[in-house]
């Protein structure tokens, strides 16, 4: 079947790649008649397209043949076992195939390349090359990681022939190969473009949190599996020894995981402090994932242990407290690296001033949103338990278990202990945002979502409660249910009522104050930039403040002689209203000697 398979495929890519080095031929001659410029762009997307597939084919066909040889020479004694010698002619006439008509199609369209960017070196920055450079490092570096992580964990087991992959080990060999030397040539040609860098930025922002997740992950299981090992559980833990596979699989990704992040974010990542996907990847990845690690494993370790302490645990304790193995150590690990990245980007956050706000702002409201619902969820719970004793001092008909409310209440209070304390600090300093950047704060998009979806919620939870609350009342009504049923019917309701009200009524008000000092307002920006030797940037702030919008700054060298000037807020006021008042829409401010000289001016 293979066979007649490659009979169909074979002539079909010859007589393309015929075509093709004719196409191409002829487009060269007209590119260096007219100059690579005139060249379009999807003819520049179908070369690279084409060179994507044509290496693909190649690489798969020296895989191909790679897995063979490792079969053949290392695992012979297994050959038997998947179709013998017929099976493995198969495989090489496949993978010869594939090499002979792979490789010189890719040559070829890399060749043709290679003569674009001869005619013109600005083709080497160009966003479809650096996207093809980039895409292929990214796909060949998260084949090649784990991969070769699952060899090494091999190695690691004592090398059992019985567990040996020559499939993995070939692709761990082509694809670092194919990555080692497209990384060499992305190096080499740099990134000249901003947007060239952009994309580059990606694949090194990618790359670096997938080493950290895989060194984190590694690190907890690692602790994991040793803890758990100890002699001190007793007889309830029934798991193997220490070297195990969990713990080859642990060792391997913290092997692997440190050299990939370290690689990425300490090496291809470093002084990238003016790149806006630095920022996604600090604020939306690393410390909100860190955090959610510690929140989570935190809330766990609480309601376990208050599980414990109140007696909702039938198993021993060296059952239940094993818990420990890997709450603690996530704990630690999600707690290391918010700490590392909050505290390296609030040192960044220094050098770019105010451009990467909009990240920091995301990342403040997103936790305030976690807070908040952890906060309610756990709060739900305890109206859940008092509605519960309620019912139950009512009716007679049925009685809940002893102890039923004690596994509840470790929850609710695990979710009050870890929720409560985040939406207290990070509201709290949403707060002081909106007192010290006023406007700015107030029409952030970023708050706006939060506030409209806090609010949005909380009206859902309410009308749907409300609802079902008539509901069971008139029924229970018409019906002549009792009223204790009613209650119970209506329980979840009633919690969800009770929990949503106080929070409905609160950011309401939040959000209505918000309005009021024109957060949904249209403010007609204009194009400012100010001229100022201000190292605290006092006037640049208050002035943002006041328009509602950002402004450009330019600082001029500091002088010894230079005395500070406090503006009052009447006069930035005033300022402001006669920068409104201007009609032009680009405007120089320049502030020299205590005065602030408003220029407006017109680009040619």
């Amino acid at each position: 079947m293979i066979l007649s398979i490659l009979s169909l495929i074979i002539p079909a890519l010859i007589t393309i790649a015929i075509v093709v080095a004719i196409v191409m031929a002829t487009r060269s001659k007209d590119a260096s008649a007219t100059g690579i410029e005139g060249v379009s762009l999807a003819r520049h997307v179908w070369l690279y397209l084409l060179m994507l597939i044509s290496l693909g084919i190649f690489a798969a066909g020296i895989g191909q043949l790679l897995t063979l040889l490792f079969d053949i020479t290392i695992g012979s004694s297994y050959i038997s076992s998947i179709g013998g010698r017929s099976f493995d002619m198969q495989r090489l006439a496949l993978g010869l195939a594939m090499t002979v008509i792979g490789g010189p199609l890719w040559f070829l369209f890399w060749n043709a390349a290679r003569r674009r960017i001869i005619q013109n070196p600005a083709e080497a920055g160009s966003i479809v090359r650096k996207f093809y450079l980039s895409l292929l490092m990214v796909i060949t570096a998260l084949t090649f990681l784990p991969t070769i992580s699952g060899f090494f964990q091999w190695l690691l087991s004592g090398v059992p022939l019985g567990r040996f992959s020559s499939g993995e080990l070939a692709t761990a060999i082509v694809t670092g190969v194919i990555w080692f030397c497209h990384w060499r040539i992305s190096t080499r040609e740099g990134r000249l473009t901003p947007a060239a860098k952009t994309i580059h930025r990606w694949y090194v922002y990618i790359l670096s949190a997938f080493g950290l997740v895989w060194l984190a992950s590694g690190i907890i299981v690692f602790i994991t599996t040793t803890t758990e090992s100890l002699p001190i559980w007793g007889n309830s833990f029934t798991g193997s020894s220490f070297w195990n596979e969990a713990t080859h699989s642990a060792v391997s990704q913290i092997v692997f995981g440190s050299v990939t992040w370290y690689f990425h974010w300490f090496r291809m990542a470093k002084g990238d402090v003016a790149s806006a996907l630095r920022q996604v990847y600090f604020y939306l990845f690393a410390i909100t994932g860190g955090a959610l690690l510690a929140l989570i494993s935190a809330t766990f370790f609480l309601y376990s242990t208050l599980s414990w302490f109140f007696g909702a645990v039938s198993a021993s304790a060296g059952e239940h407290f094993q818990f420990l193995c890997w709450t603690v150590p996530a704990m630690i690990v999600g707690t290391a690296i918010w700490t590392y990245h909050r505290t390296l980007a609030q040192e960044e956050a220094e050098k770019v001033e105010e451009r990467r706000e909009s990240a920091r702002r995301v990342y403040i409201y997103l936790m305030n949103f976690l807070g908040l619902s952890t906060t309610v969820a756990g709060v739900v719970m305890l109206f859940g338990i008092v509605l519960e004793l309620v019912i139950s001092a009512l009716s007679t008909a049925l009685t809940p278990a002893p102890g039923w409310w004690r596994e509840q209440l470790a929850v609710s209070l695990a979710m009050l202990a870890v929720g409560m304390p985040l939406l207290i600090y990070y509201w709290n300093l949403a707060l002081k945002r909106s007192r010290d950047e006023a406007v700015v704060e107030w029409q952030a998009l970023s708050r706006r979502i939060f506030l409209y979806t806090v609010v949005g919620i909380a009206i859902i939870a309410l009308t749907a409660g409300s609802v079902n609350i008539v509901y069971q009342v008139i029924s229970g009504v018409l019906e002549s249910t009792a009223s204790v049923e009613v209650l119970r019917s209506s329980r979840w309701s009633l919690q969800a009522v009770l929990a949503a009200t106080p929070v409905l009524w609160y950011f309401w008000q939040v959000l209505r104050a918000d309005q009021r000092h024109g957060s949904e307002a249209s403010i007609a920006k204009k194009d400012i930039t100010l001229l100022v030797s201000d190292p605290n940037n006092t006037l640049s702030s208050a002035l943002q403040a006041e328009l509602g919008y950002k402004i450009r700054l330019l600082k001029t060298e500091p002088s010894p002689y230079d005395v500070p000037i406090i503006y009052s807020d009447e006069e930035i006021a005033n300022l402001a209203g006669e920068i409104q008042s201007t009609p032009s829409e680009k405007i120089m401010l320049v502030a020299e000697g205590g005065r602030i000289l408003l220029l407006p001016y017109r680009t040619e």
